[in-house]
């Protein structure tokens, strides 16, 4: 898809409740998805969490959901590392997707521990464990993993003293 297309696209899904703007944005969240470039993927993911609309959220999941080319995988998970978004974290795990070793190393590390792949993380070499030991210092990070409480599970309070 071209630059101008894209563009286009990306105009589209901006906020309206019309229901010529609805059309416009659902049938923009089709034609991105059918794209599957890294460029479409990362339109998909900013809608996917940042969009009130909820039925336009789902669609965009849904268009994530039917990727297929690495880099775009790579993109959604780069976008998840850096905003943690719990969708977007969601769909990782529903579709087990790690970045690829093409990523940044943090990225990498952090959705693997996101899918519970460990033991993709005790095949890696020096590079992960170098994300891993920066990892460390980063409760977000740990909070990836989905056997900790940052899974989904609410904090529990802290007691008072």
């Amino acid at each position: 898809m071209g630059v101008r297309h894209l563009e286009a696209r990306r105009k589209s899904l901006g906020g309206g409740s019309l229901p010529l703007t609805r059309f416009r944005q659902r049938q923009a969240v089709a034609e991105l998805a059918a794209d599957g470039s890294p460029e479409a993927a990362a339109l998909l993911a900013d809608t996917a969490a940042h969009t009130p609309d909820r039925e336009l959220q789902f669609l965009a999941v849904q268009g994530l959901a039917r990727l297929r080319r690495l880099e775009a995988v790579d993109v959604v998970c780069a976008l998840w590392a850096e905003s943690r978004h719990p969708l977007l974290g969601a769909l990782l795990r529903q579709q087990n997707w790690a970045a690829s070793s093409q990523a940044l190393p943090t990225v990498r590390l952090l959705t693997l521990l996101n899918c519970g792949r460990l033991a993709e993380l005790n095949q890696s070499g020096p590079e992960l464990a170098m994300a891993l030991v920066s990892a460390c210092g980063d409760t977000s990070a740990i909070d990836c993993y989905p056997g900790t409480r940052g899974a989904g599970a609410p904090a529990s309070p802290r007691p008072a003293r």
